[in-house]
């Protein structure tokens, strides 16, 4: 049996190797262009040679609506993969490779109800704005970032609808959705401690800079951060617990004892994750050879703020913990929400509920981060919503970032629906 269209565009998106760095985007955005101009439809390749991002529109009108995405993807250890990682092979009813489901799945679903609704010549009141980016997986500076600050005029909508969330959680029996309202903000920072070099066999006529390091580490890793219960966040763990049958008022004293209740440990975690300021030193360096004393190491910390916490509050907390290193940020951009009380926000509720009846939906916030923020930035209220299917194996979703990452046909099937049918309520409405 033939797999559907949109679970095809997502093989042939996998097999565009686009790992970054480097990168190499602008072979997946080429590939998109020569789809939408094979069926009639504009599209423009923007931004730096090799990288540019794909950019396509349907409809005219005073209504626009955006569906954004990134083609770039992490590096892979392919000895680790039970499948090649760029092969896109079907097995077992799923799609495996890397992309699948971060975030090609979404690039080939948008790129699907696009289509879609260009065959079906269905009368639009407004624009449909497709655009695919690069350099989501390091910061954006030549994908979204670059389109929000050099060619607004492209991509401004009412709203948008990106990646971020979309995923269930089962709660005795009952799917509770998540749609991403907002994210954790990155402030990604640098560690440098500076000492004495010398000989190995004599260590006491040095000064051991990965000792040094060493001891911030380990305080960095012991850090108890203050615990801010988020209205969103409060919600949701609400919603949760009253799903399950309990009537409990979540605060900043009870939250960790309930989450540490909730059996789903992904969900759990990432619920701890948006409740305080995380800390986690990712990458370590010093050292030159094995009887020299190192007079420098170096240390990369992955820092993920609240509300209000800017760089001066991480500062604030970060330098009594280091001892004589040194901290500097290196990209850093705040916390970032869309409202969940307007039209927008219920119209994709609602579409979620008609794709897939019986279920209930709730904000979320990522304690990741994703492309929205540059939207948001521009005032567009942007949803992470990467709808799975109801059969969706919820453990999967570790394989992000991870081996044998993959994807249902059901989810790619849902999630193709619930596009096109998101932009046709609201564009071919009055």
């Amino acid at each position: 049996m033939n797999p559907p269209e949109v679970v095809k565009i997502l093989q042939d998106l996998i097999r565009i190797d686009t790992v970054n760095p480097p990168g190499n985007e602008g072979r997946a955005a080429r590939h998109l262009c020569q789809l939408f101009q094979a069926e009639g439809i504009e599209c423009q390749l923007v931004g730096e040679e090799g990288r540019e991002n794909a950019v396509a529109s349907i409809g005219q009108g005073k209504k626009s609506l955006l569906f954004l995405s990134h083609t770039d993807v992490v590096p892979v250890s392919e000895e680790n993969w039970d499948i090649p990682p760029f092969s896109g092979e079907i097995k077992d009813g799923y799609i495996w490779g890397r992309g699948a489901l971060d975030c090609k799945d979404l690039v080939a679903a948008e790129a699907y109800a696009l289509l879609r609704l260009q065959r079906e010549n269905i009368p639009l009141n407004g624009k449909l704005i497709f655009a695919a980016v690069a350099d989501e997986e390091t910061g954006g500076k030549v994908g979204a970032k670059l389109l929000t600050e050099a060619y607004t005029e492209l991509i401004t909508a009412d709203f948008a609808i990106n990646e971020g969330a979309g995923e269930y959680i089962d709660v005795n029996g009952k799917k509770l959705y998540l749609l991403q309202t907002g994210e954790k903000g990155p402030c990604w920072s640098r560690l440098k401690a500076f000492g004495i070099s010398g000989h190995g066999s004599r260590p006491t006529l040095a000064d051991n800079a990965v000792v040094k390091m060493a001891e911030a580490v380990v305080n960095l890793g012991k850090y108890t951060p203050e615990i801010i219960l988020m209205p969103e966040v409060k919600q949701l763990i609400e919603t949760y617990l009253e799903l399950k049958g309990e009537k409990t008022e979540v605060t900043a004293d009870n939250v960790d004892q309930i989450i540490d209740g909730i059996s789903d440990r992904f969900f759990a975690e990432g619920l701890r994750a948006t409740t305080r300021m995380t800390v986690s030193p990712t990458v370590v360096h010093g050292g030159k050879k094995v009887n020299i004393v190192p007079d420098f190491s170096e240390a990369e910390i992955d820092i993920r703020t609240l509300t209000g916490q800017n760089v001066a509050y991480v500062k604030n907390v970060i330098e009594p913990l280091i001892g004589d290193c040194t901290f500097e940020t290196v990209h850093c951009h705040p916390a970032n929400f869309s409202p969940a009380d307007n039209e927008y926000y219920a119209l994709v509720e609602e579409t979620v509920k008609a794709v897939l009846p019986a279920v209930y939906c709730a904000p979320y916030v990522l304690s990741g981060a994703t492309d929205s923020y540059y939207l948001r930035k521009l005032g567009i209220a942007s949803y992470g919503v990467s709808l799975l299917s109801k059969e969706f194996p919820t453990e999967l979703l570790k394989t992000v970032h991870g081996d044998n990452e993959r994807i249902d046909i059901k989810s790619m099937e849902v999630k193709a629906e619930f596009l096109y049918q998101l932009a046709k309520k609201y564009l071919s409405s009055e």
